[in-house]
């Protein structure tokens, strides 16, 4: 079977934000090997992976950009979500306070990003009756919501699967439809 590849003129950019030990890291790893990572390291400021999605007849090419949850990295998040197309807020507990506070972070740096809420570890939960508040707010929000396990792998490529439809919905630019402002002209040097 040909696969038609899809590709923004700016790069298909994911990024992954959430508490440490949420299970980030595990969740690309389940994406891109389908399998499960039993040890995995701290992520240190952000990991970085391109993967293509088999979406319908389709290769959907991603960055995924898996950042660290520790506190001390949270003003580099804003960096990591210039450009970005989808956002996957990851947690495993539901704590609507801190899931808001990364929404805000997305929405503050630019309020077009798609925000998915990915409740992780779904196998370690024998009642998901806990989560009634996230939900109610994901739908006052308009945000999509995923349940994943990255054990089982349970629900990870319906995750990635709207992922590429959002990719793929996203209208192509030409660089002729660019605001002169948005342009950068760099200076000439002597010898270039």
């Amino acid at each position: 079977m040909k696969y038609i590849i899809v590709m923004n003129p700016q790069i298909n950019k994911i990024v992954l934000l959430g508490e440490k030990g949420v299970g980030k890291s595990c969740l690309v790893f389940r994406l891109c090997k389908d399998r499960f990572k039993v040890f995995s390291e701290t992520t240190i400021g952000a990991a970085f992976v391109s993967y293509k999605i088999k979406y319908k007849d389709q290769l959907v090419p991603i960055n995924i950009w898996d950042t660290a949850g520790h506190n001390m990295f949270n003003h580099l998040l804003p960096l990591y979500l210039r450009n970005v197309d989808v956002a996957l807020i990851c947690f495993q507990h539901p704590n609507l306070k801190k899931i808001q506070n990364y929404v805000n972070i997305v929405k503050d740096v630019d309020p077009s990003i798609k925000i998915f809420l990915v409740i992780t570890k779904i196998d370690l939960w024998a009642d998901h009756t806990l989560f009634p508040k996230v939900f109610e707010y994901a739908s006052l929000e308009d945000l999509k919501t995923f349940k994943t396990s990255s054990i089982s792998g349970e629900g990870v490529q319906e995750l990635f699967n709207s992922v590429a439809e959002e990719v793929v919905s996203i209208p192509e630019m030409n660089i002729e439809d660019l605001p002169l402002s948005s342009l950068t002209i760099l200076p000439k040097r002597c010898c270039s």
